[in-house]
């Protein structure tokens, strides 16, 4: 499993928890030429909660995976029933369309509320999974 972050120290923890295999310091929306078509499934938790631009993130997600790959992502919704803690939240309708733009058909997308707790309160924050499949390259 290849991780990436813009974090060395993240890196390192995922490392120690045996967690991946290969690691790449680096931005997740400018993933190197070499990775096109490389990856079955890319993952994004707790990442789009500081990238503003998710046209560009999806837009990487898709040259990176192969045809029928999977893309997951975790997000705090705009309309989140709670208080949140997020730098950055996101409206679904927004994701799915910028899905589909880019050749994805999301399969589907649950409500879970207790992935991450807001830091102040320690409530609960509800979160969003989505899940894709890249129908075409």
């Amino acid at each position: 499993m290849t991780g990436v972050d813009i974090s060395e120290n993240m890196l390192e923890i995922a490392r120690q928890k045996s967690r991946i295999d290969i690691s790449l310091v680096g931005d997740v929306t400018a993933l190197p030429p070499e990775a096109a078509r490389s990856f079955d499934i890319v993952t994004s938790a707790g990442v789009l909660d500081f990238i503003g631009n998710t046209d560009k993130l999806l837009s990487e997600a898709a040259r990176v995976l192969k045809q029928g790959g999977l893309c997951g992502i975790i997000f705090e919704p705009d309309n989140a029933a709670g208080p949140g803690h997020k730098t950055i939240s996101h409206n679904e309708d927004i994701l799915k369309s910028q899905f589909a733009a880019h050749g994805f058909s999301v399969k589907k997308i649950l409500r879970a509320p207790g992935i991450y707790t807001n830091f102040k309160t320690g409530a609960a924050v509800e979160n969003v999974i989505m899940i894709a499949s890249l129908d075409k390259v």
